[in-house]
Formats: C-alpha cells, structure tokens, sequence
C-alpha cells in the first residue's frame, strides 16, 4: 500500500483538505490483503479490450478505499470483506476455473 499512497502529482491540490481541516482517517480501514483483492476485482470489472485501468488509477482507488473505511464501523467493513472475499474467490468458480481471480 505505500507504492498506492507515493502515487500523487505534488502540483494538485490535496483533495483530503477541505477548508484547512484534513478529512483522512487516523489509520487505513482494510488490510493490504483485501485492498489487493479489490484492486484485483476492479481490474477485471473495469478492462476494456485495450486492457485494465491505468496503474495510477487503480493506486488512487486503494488508497481513497482504505481512506474511506477508515472512517466506518466494524460491521460496514466486515460485510465488504466477505463481499470482497466471495467476489475473489467464488467468481472464477462461475466460468469453471478453480483459481482466485488474481490467478486468472
């Protein structure tokens, strides 16, 4: 997750400062393990046939995700952990692939 959080032009202005007061949470609200699995998913749900999102992209989605968990409840993060888990592992199930969709 630190390559996700270097990734920021230092010439546009910091969209976590609103009126001077810094909007992030104290501490990321995902581990970098189902960071990884939704950067994976949003992969394969956004590709088009020129390929998958820009890098950068992906980067600024696990670190706006891991943000914006961190201001949620337990019970919010569970349930898109088990979301995120099911999505990972039973997808690839669906086309007959007994993989993780990271191995696809």
């Amino acid at each position: 997750m630190e390559e996700a959080l270097a990734v920021r032009d230092p010439e546009a202005p910091d969209a976590y400062l609103i009126d001077g007061w810094d909007s992030r949470a104290p501490r990321p609200g995902l581990s970098r393990t189902v960071l990884r699995r939704a950067r994976v998913i949003a992969e394969a749900l956004f590709a088009t046939h020129e390929g998958p999102p820009p890098p950068d992209r992906l980067a600024w989605m696990e670190r706006d995700l891991a943000d914006f968990f961190g201001h949620l409840g337990l019970r919010a993060r569970l349930v898109f952990r088990v979301c995120v888990a099911t999505l990972y592992f039973v997808a690839p199930l669906s086309i007959g692939r007994p993989r993780t969709m990271a191995g696809l």
